[in-house]
């Protein structure tokens, strides 16, 4: 009976084995990109969810702001408290106007002081 050296008979075995280790490569590959996409879909949907600041719990936002009164910078300030979309304070003041809401639990208060002053042009 003739005899097969070891190093022969894999040498018979080497284009099946061959291909299945690619075909196995490939497809973890594949599955690895899949899961990438899968965790990136999810990444932008959480930024998505993230995006609304009043979603979440507490924050203080301030800013300096100036408006263009026919060519004249007129400079205010706005200030936001959120604790809640039950539970938040907003400031807006500019020279000769002023207003702050206030909401609580089941109400919503506000106060303004609109006195209408003539701008110089």
């Amino acid at each position: 009976m003739p005899q097969m050296s070891p190093t022969s008979a894999f040498g018979k075995l080497r284009p099946p084995l061959l291909v299945f280790l690619i075909a196995l490569i490939a497809s973890a590959s594949a599955f690895a990109a899949s899961e990438k996409s899968i965790k990136g879909e999810q990444m932008l949907q959480e930024a998505i969810l993230k995006n609304d600041i009043r979603d979440l719990p507490s924050f203080e936002m301030k800013a300096s702001v100036r408006l263009d009164n026919h060519g004249h910078p007129v400079d205010g300030s706005y200030w936001l408290l959120w604790n809640g979309p039950d539970q938040w304070r907003e400031e807006i003041t500019f020279p000769g106007y002023s207003e702050i809401q206030l909401t609580g639990k089941d109400a919503v208060s506000a106060k303004a002081n609109h006195g209408v002053h003539a701008l110089p042009n």
